[in-house]
């Protein structure tokens, strides 16, 4: 662990507005919480799209994509968290990006 002095735009709650060192823009924080919420949405619509069948491969390109994204930050997250000592915010279930 290492700390360095960040800039706060906005302490809103689960919405922190930050800029960190050598960033030209500020950056959203993300609870690790809400993100582990926003990749369950995400695997829901891509698994619904390819139920239904839908016929547009670009469609379920980008949300395999997108879920493919959010996975690998989460895991990233959880990575973190765990080499850190620190419990998971969340119950973790079998997630997993699906092919």
């Amino acid at each position: 662990m290492e700390r360095v002095e960040v800039e706060t735009y906005s302490q809103a709650t689960n919405a922190w507005v930050v800029r960190t060192p050598g960033r030209k823009f500020p950056a959203l924080v993300v609870q690790g919480d809400s993100f582990s919420t926003l990749f369950s949405r995400a695997r829901s619509v891509l698994e619904r799209a390819r139920a239904c069948k839908c016929e547009d491969p670009e469609l379920l390109g980008e949300a395999q994509e997108l879920c493919q994204l959010l996975w690998n930050s989460l895991r990233h997250y959880e990575e973190t968290l765990h080499t850190n000592g620190f419990d998971l915010p969340y119950t973790r279930t079998a997630w997993q990006p699906e092919g």
